[in-house]
């Protein structure tokens, strides 16, 4: 009887891939520098993202896992206080 909750915070440059030109960006996860041309390569980016992000969604709520996309530009507590107030209201 546990619920679990996942906050994800994704940096809004790393949402919008809103880099000007050619650019290299490190992958922090494995140190990889990948290096693109954000002028070309962000219709595709943006189009990957949001069917990753669908997935791991549905793949949350499979689970019965909250599921929550933050970006790093809101607050924290106000996204916790939505948060909150939203679940609130589903269990009245």
């Amino acid at each position: 009887k546990n619920e679990v909750i996942v906050f994800h915070l994704m940096g809004k440059n790393e949402m919008d891939l809103d880099y000007k030109g050619y650019t290299a960006v490190e992958d922090l996860e494995t140190g990889e520098t990948l290096k693109i041309d954000a002028n070309t390569s962000k219709k595709g980016y943006q189009e990957n993202l949001e069917i990753h992000l669908s997935q791991l969604r549905m793949e949350m709520l499979d689970r019965q896992i909250n599921y929550r996309l933050i970006s790093m530009d809101q607050p924290l507590d106000q996204a916790l206080r939505d948060f909150l107030n939203q679940r609130n209201k589903l269990r009245s």
